[in-house]
């Protein structure tokens, strides 16, 4: 099993500058969405949490509109590298 990496999709949930909030809406996001791709990543000044690594805008559009009807009504689709299992 081997990751590359490509452009593709992933749903940005929220972005604080509080790393424990960041860290906290991740274990939440893991939890209710059984997502198992979740990222914390820092963009000075900003931690930002985003879920998932899609090729497919739809299937990122589609956890997008999950996640706003759970409430993250920030939610929104970014394109960036994701991580591809081979």
């Amino acid at each position: 099993l081997s990751i590359i990496k490509t452009r593709g999709y992933r749903v940005q949930v929220i972005v604080t500058d509080d790393l424990e909030e960041a860290n906290q809406i991740k274990s939440e996001i893991y939890f209710i969405t059984n997502q198992k791709h979740v990222y914390v990543s820092f963009e000075p000044p900003f931690y930002k949490v985003k879920v998932g690594d899609y090729t497919q805008i739809s299937d990122a559009n589609n956890l997008q509109f999950k996640l706003n009807q759970m409430g993250y009504s920030e939610s929104r689709v970014v394109s960036e590298e994701v991580n591809i299992s081979q």
